[in-house]
């Protein structure tokens, strides 16, 4: 249990490398959660928004839409309820 906890510490780590090497290159941050239905996913920007985002097909076209915005604490709350 040990072993996946650090495992877990470590890809937390590298999670928020990865977020602040973006912002720092003024691009967003993607973020797929298991919450969301199949085609959509959290965006996060260097400002601090967040958008539900979902990608879909329109006959052979790929199209995408903001579904909505979302507060971090919604965010936060949302993910937390998978414990």
């Amino acid at each position: 249990m040990e072993k996946a906890s650090s495992q877990v510490k470590e890809i937390f780590k590298h999670h928020k490398i990865l977020r602040l090497k973006n912002f720092g290159r003024n691009l967003l941050f993607l973020m797929l959660s298991e919450n969301l239905p199949d085609g959509k996913s959290y965006l996060e920007f260097p400002n601090g928004k967040i958008v539900i985002h979902e990608v879909f097909l329109n006959g052979t076209l790929i199209g995408t839409k903001t579904v909505r915005t979302v507060s971090s604490k919604m965010l936060t709350k949302s993910e937390s309820s998978m414990d």
